[in-house]
Parts: structure tokens; sequence; C-alpha cells
């Protein structure tokens, strides 16, 4: 397998990867660091401990601040949604605590610094938009950047525990991806909503 960089001019610069056809690309990285198979397993356990307690410590963050959210929120159904969240948010800090000692090494809470500046953006938004309007459609964005971020990383930890073979943490994560991917198109439909609501329909 072969990936080629070029530069700006079109030229190629070289092969990114380039292993016989038929290795895998664990294989080839093994083969490449003198490391075995069995190495890079507990390294993709320790990536997955890691990447759980991140995620933990996100739906913790993301908890605290979905009631100032909710409560800067001035359109009703933006309300609600927030609502939703409230609730689907504290149903999986219960499934990701879960997880925290179902991993070899076990999990740790580690912050999410991704979280922190995204709420962060949050915060701001709610202190600079004094338009209940311009801050709905701002806290609309913003939840749509949580969830895209979430979406991904649970992805990533699910796609870890499928390589290492447990379903079981498979499952569970997969739970979230869907709730979190149901989420984000609810949050996509619903800037239509509000700007149609506000009598700004015709401009559509």
């Amino acid at each position: 397998m072969a990936m080629t960089q070029r530069k700006a001019d079109g030229s190629v610069m070289g092969n990114i990867l380039d292993f016989p056809a038929g290795e895998s690309l664990m294989g080839a990285m093994t083969t490449q660091e003198s490391l075995t198979p069995g190495d890079w397993m507990q390294t993709l356990s320790r990536v997955l401990a890691e990447e759980i307690g991140q995620l933990y410590c996100s739906e913790k963050q993301l908890a605290a601040a979905l009631p100032k959210m909710l409560r800067a929120a001035t359109d009703g159904k933006l309300k609600f949604i927030f609502q939703i969240m409230e609730i689907q948010t504290g149903e999986h800090i219960q499934r990701v605590n879960r997880l925290m000692s179902m991993t070899d090494p076990p999990c740790k809470e580690k912050t999410c610094l991704a979280m922190e500046g995204m709420l962060l953006g949050v915060k701001e938004t709610i202190e600079e938009n004094a338009s209940g309007r311009d801050r709905d459609l701002s806290l609309i964005a913003a939840a749509e950047k949580i969830t895209h971020y979430q979406v991904t990383s649970y992805c990533c930890a699910r796609d870890f525990s499928q390589l290492l073979k447990h379903d079981d943490l498979m499952n569970i994560l997969q739970g979230v991806v869907d709730d979190e991917t149901g989420m984000g198109a609810t949050l996509a439909n619903l800037t239509e909503i509000v700007f149609a609501d506000n009598g700004s329909s015709q401009l559509i």
C-alpha cells in the first residue's frame, strides 16, 4: 500500500506509507518499530483507558454547563432540547462510569481540555450576545460543535474497543454514539425551525 503526498505545485514528495500488499497497518507498524503485536495491544489498551477517562470527564464538564445554557436560551424549543441533553448526559455519565473499571489498565478521570475550550466558548457566547435571537442561534452552533466532538471521540473509543475485541465496551460506546448522532441531527434541524419561528421563513 502506498500513499503519496504532493507539493503545492502538484509534484510528488514521496510515499507516506509503503508496505507490501496484504500486510496490515498494525503489522507494518510492528515491523518498523520492532515491537510485537502484544506490545501494540498493550499500547492500544492504555490509549483506550485514557480516552474513556477523558470521555467521563467531558460528560461531567458538559453536565455542569448545561443548566447555564438552559437558563441562557430564550426559545422554548431550544430550552426543551437542552433539557433532553441534560437527561442524556446524566445517562452517559452512568454508562461511562461503568466502563471506567472494565479496561485493563483501569481508567483514570482526566480533564478534557477540548471540552473545556468549547465550554469557554459557550460562556463567551452567553456574555457577548445580549439579543435572545443571536444568543439562541449561537448556543445552537456551540451545542452542535460539542455534539460533533463527542461523536468523534466515542467513535474512536468504540473502534479501539473493537480492535481489542472488547465487545462489551464496544456495545456500550456504540449506544452513546447513536445518542449523540441523533442529538446532532436534532440540533442541525433546530436552526431552521428557530429561524422560521422568528418570522424569517420568507428568507429561507
